[in-house]
């Protein structure tokens, strides 16, 4: 955390702390571990797109339970998964297009965090910004 008008006693950081750019980086990482991974201190293991992309299977395949003889709703069952299935696709492949990215412009070397094993390799992009602990001077 940075840039809040006073500290919060209750964390071991100094949440006054002016935020960098290498925050602007956590807050992308973050969200987008957060819509597509299971992380657990970000939400409880439950990544959002697939558990949303579960539910749209679910309804498809009532869709397709529920059809019958009739054509139409045949089609719109099919095209429910259809769309799920491309969707999944398009953001998975996002993803990796923009991680891919990332790594190669450097941005870990370029922002310093690379060293010192600040860069997380359980989660594929992870950065890390150092910060400083309250009362203990710079984080080493």
């Amino acid at each position: 955390m940075c840039g809040l008008t006073e500290d919060d006693p209750n964390t071991p950081y100094d949440e006054s702390e002016d935020c960098e750019l290498c925050h602007l980086f956590v807050l992308i990482t973050n969200i987008i571990n957060f819509l597509l991974l299971p992380v657990s201190y970000l939400n409880n293991n439950i990544p959002l797109i697939p558990a949303i992309a579960g539910l749209m299977f679910i309804i498809g395949g009532l869709y397709l339970l529920i059809a019958g003889p009739s054509p139409e709703k045949l089609r719109q069952a099919k095209s429910v998964i259809t769309a799920t299935v491309i969707g999944l696709l398009i953001v998975y492949i996002a993803w990796v297009f923009l991680n891919t990215f990332l790594d190669y412009i450097g941005v870990a070397e370029w922002t310093g965090l690379k060293n010192g094993g600040r860069l997380n390799a359980k989660i594929y992009f992870h950065i890390l910004c150092p910060h400083n602990l309250t009362g203990k001077g710079p984080a080493s």
